[in-house]
């Protein structure tokens, strides 16, 4: 299955990757290994410039057959900074 276009209309079930930019070279070599497995992938890197994201990213999730957040210290850092 090849990589899922940012465009809602061709969406079918996929994985939706969600990961901080920081890890975004992690994010990649995932992505390529779940693509080689057969999975198509939605992440945010595939939304066309000037689209409405938050409806694209909306829609993804809501057609997703699976959601992979990739946490690290950093994500986990800044989510426990965000409640204090």
């Amino acid at each position: 299955m090849a990589k899922l276009a940012a465009s809602t209309a061709n969406l079918r079930p996929h994985v939706f990757l969600s990961f901080k930019t920081e890890e975004r070279l992690a994010a990649i070599r995932l992505k390529d290994a779940l693509i080689l497995a057969g999975y198509g992938v939605w992440w945010q890197e595939d939304i066309q410039c000037g689209r409405e994201w938050h409806g694209d990213i909306d829609t993804a999730l809501s057609l997703a057959g699976c959601v992979v957040v990739l946490w690290s210290n950093a994500s986990v850092r800044l989510s426990i900074a965000g409640k204090s």
